[in-house]
C-alpha cells in the first residue's frame, strides 16, 4: 500500500506535485522491476509459485473474466425472457455481444477493471491479460461456455488455465480449509496479501503524502478489501458456508485489530476483549504477532 510495510520501506517517484507511492515488494521482486529499465519481465519471476506476479495477475484476470462473462450471459437471459415465447429456459449462445466482450476485455473500461482510470490493479495485470487473451482466448471461452454460472467453479478453472495451460500458478487447486477458525484466519490473511500484491500504487500529492494522507488512503483501501475478502474467498478455494460465516465473524469482531496488525505489526492492537493483542482466553492473539504482520505486508 502507500506506506512502508514490514517487508521494507516504500518506494516513491515524484512528478511535479504528484507522488507515486508503491510498496517495495511490487516495485522490485527479487531485484527485478516491472517498469522496463532493462530488467527481467516481472511475469517471468518465480513462475508457478502461488504468490508469483504472473499467478496473481492470471488469477485476477480469471476473476474479472468470470464477472464479465456472468454479466454478458445474464443480459442474454434477460433479453430472451423479455421476448417471451415458450416455457423452456432461454438458450444462451456465443453471440455478437459475447464476442465484443471477449475482444475488448483487457481494454474496455465498461467491461472489466483491468484498464480503469485511475487503475485498480498493478500494471503487470494488464500485461498478463493481453498475453493470456492472445494465447488462450478461445480455450478460455470454452471453459466457461459449458460451465454453470457459479463462482465456486473458479478454483478448478484456475488450476487448469493458470496452472496447466500457462504455468503461472500451481496445477493443483487449493484444498479445503481443515484448520477450523485458525485455518479460516490464515486464509483471510493470505487473501489480503493477494489483494495487496495485485493492487495499483496509490497516487497522492507530495504535500498530502508528507501530512500522512497516503497512509490514510492505504488504510481506507485495506478496509475496502476487508469488506469483500470473505465473499471473494469462494473464487479462490473450495469453502463451506460455515467457513465464510467464520471469516465474516472474524472481520466484524476484529476489523481494527486486523488493520493495526497489517500496518503496525499489531503492537497496539485491541481486540473485542479490550486486551491488547490477547484473545478472550488470555492467549496471545496470532494476529498481534510481528510475524503475522510481516506475512501480510510482504505478501507471503
Amino acid at each position: 500500500e502507500a506506506v512502508s510495510t514490514a517487508a521494507g520501506a516504500s518506494s516513491t517517484a515524484t512528478d511535479g506535485d504528484r507522488a507515486l507511492v508503491s510498496p517495495s515488494h511490487l516495485t522490485a521482486v527479487d531485484g527485478h522491476t516491472h517498469n522496463g529499465g532493462g530488467t527481467e519481465d516481472i511475469l517471468s519471476i518465480r513462475m508457478g509459485a502461488r504468490d508469483s506476479p504472473y499467478c496473481d495477475a492470471c488469477s485476477t484476470v480469471l476473476e474479472e473474466f468470470y464477472g464479465s462473462w456472468v454479466t454478458t450471459m445474464m443480459k442474454q437471459v434477460s433479453s430472451a425472457e423479455a421476448q417471451g415465447g415458450g416455457s423452456a429456459p432461454p438458450a444462451v449462445t456465443y453471440n455478437d455481444d459475447t464476442e465484443a466482450m471477449v475482444q475488448s476485455f483487457c481494454t474496455n473500461r465498461s467491461v472489466s477493471q483491468i484498464n480503469t482510470a485511475p487503475p485498480v490493479y498493478a500494471a503487470h495485470v494488464k500485461v498478463a491479460c493481453e498475453r493470456i487473451m492472445k494465447l488462450r482466448k478461445r480455450e478460455l471461452v470454452g471453459q466457461f461456455l459449458s460451465a454453470e454460472l457459479d463462482g465456486r467453479i473458479l478454483p478448478q478453472k484456475n488450476a487448469v488455465i493458470c496452472g496447466e495451460w500457462l504455468g503461472a500458478c500451481p496445477m493443483q487447486a487449493r484444498g479445503k480449509n481443515t484448520g477450523g477458525k485458525c485455518g479460516v484466519c490464515r486464509l483471510m490473511v493470505e487473501d489480503l496479501a493477494f489483494e495487496t500484491r495485485r493492487a495499483a500504487p496509490l497516487l497522492v500529492s507530495a504535500s498530502a503524502s508528507a501530512s500522512g494522507a497516503g497512509r490514510d488512503a492505504a488504510r481506507t483501501r485495506m478496509r475496502s478489501h476487508l469488506e469483500h475478502v470473505c465473499q471473494n474467498a469462494y473464487y479462490r478455494r473450495p469453502l463451506k458456508r460455515d467457513d465464510v460465516d467464520l471469516c465474516e465473524d472474524l472481520v466484524d469482531d476484529h476489523r481494527e485489530l486486523i488493520l493495526d496488525t497489517y500496518f503496525e505489526g499489531g503492537k497496539n492492537g485491541k481486540d473485542s476483549s479490550g486486551e491488547g493483542g490477547r484473545g478472550s482466553g488470555g492467549r496471545p492473539n496470532e494476529l498481534s504477532s510481528t510475524g503475522a504482520g510481516t506475512s501480510a505486508g510482504a505478501g507471503a
